[in-house]
């Protein structure tokens, strides 16, 4: 049995078992049926749901691939971070909501990550709210 003999799905699942630039600079160059597989929902709905801790119970207007390259180019430099930031952030909100209220009703809501690069071109993250 060859690798185009299984189906799509199947080979989407291992696909996310590969990061990101992986899919998209090796697998999807092969021919364009795996072009085609490369893109495949499964796979970037899994790779939101781990780089952008994106995951909702509704289907989403575009495509998981779309909302990947959207979080991608409004994050640049943050596909390895942005995750545990978040989660940090939550677990951060969910003490101060539990065990001070006055400080958690104070945070406002629309507070936003900022990526910049200094004079050494290290990437610098700003947390601003309104």
């Amino acid at each position: 049995m060859k690798l185009v003999d299984l189906p799509d799905e199947l080979i989407a699942t291992f696909l996310t078992f590969l990061t990101p630039t992986e899919v998209v600079n090796s697998f999807s160059l092969i021919d364009s049926n795996f072009n085609l597989i490369s893109k495949h929902n499964l796979i970037w709905k899994e790779f939101s749901k781990i780089y952008w801790n994106y995951e909702s119970n509704q289907t989403p207007l575009d495509s998981y691939f779309e909302i990947f390259k959207n979080y991608s180019k409004k994050y640049p430099n943050c596909l390895q971070c942005y995750s545990k930031i978040n989660k940090t952030w939550k677990t951060i909100s969910t003490y101060l909501k539990q065990k001070t209220p006055k400080i958690y009703e104070s945070i406002h809501e629309g507070c936003s990550i900022k990526v910049r690069r200094n004079k050494k071109n290290h990437v610098i993250y700003l947390f601003q709210g309104y």
